[in-house]
């Protein structure tokens, strides 16, 4: 008996074509959302980045100004990386503070549906002395904290220089040296502990909120 084999239809060429369509339309929406992801990422980098290198400039302009005096290379050059890291701060700092809003409101929203599905772990209650324990352990709080000292020391060392009874006199010399000594302590801790750990803090906060991750 002849056994006859019945060919399979092939699918319409509108079909196939509307298949590769959507492939093509659903690449490019991820190539599109991974290129904005990386441009989101590379705002941030240079808003953090601006906003270190204004106390890194400041203290090496000190330096440079204490050392060598005001109009060596080294005080001109940190004067142009702080003129650089003003523009770029101020430029910046919109689009990065308004992609850090959206990013934590966008958090808070899938938070809220999660708690309105009971899906929240629940947290218990801190005391205040653990709240109090945790907010001064932060290094960034400690480092602002010990940076007030030095504002005074700025403070007092501007009042000497403006109450001096003449220009060049032993008063002014010791406001200058007063106020040189506030200057370089709150730049350093600026530079070294302050803007570091607050940088790293949002960097993992905005790396952690990241969708799709």
């Amino acid at each position: 008996m002849a056994v006859t084999h019945a060919a399979l239809p092939s699918p319409a060429p509108e079909a196939t074509r509307a298949a590769a369509a959507r492939r093509i339309v659903a690449g490019l929406a991820r190539s599109r959302g991974r290129l904005a992801a990386a441009a989101a990422d590379a705002v941030i980098c240079l808003f953090l980045a601006s906003m270190w290198l204004l106390p890194a400039g400041q203290l090496v302009s000190d330096v440079g100004r204490l050392a060598c005096g005001e109009g060596c290379a080294v005080v001109a050059a940190a004067f142009k990386v702080l003129r650089g890291a003003a523009i770029s701060f101020a430029l910046v700092s919109p689009v990065a503070v308004l992609l850090l809003l959206i990013r934590l409101a966008g958090l808070y929203s899938e938070a809220e549906q999660e708690k309105a599905h009971g899906n929240a772990p629940t947290r218990s209650r801190k005391s205040i002395s653990a709240v109090t324990r945790e907010f001064l352990g932060d290094p960034a709080i400690l480092g602002f904290l010990a940076s007030v000292p030095f504002v005074l020391l700025i403070l007092v060392g501007d009042w000497l220089k403006a109450h001096s009874p003449v220009k060049g006199s032993r008063r002014e010399e010791i406001g200058s040296v007063i106020s040189d000594v506030g200057f370089l302590g709150t730049n350093g801790l600026y530079c070294f502990i302050i803007i570091p750990t607050v940088a790293l803090q949002l960097w993992r906060a905005w790396r952690m909120t990241r969708p799709g991750q």
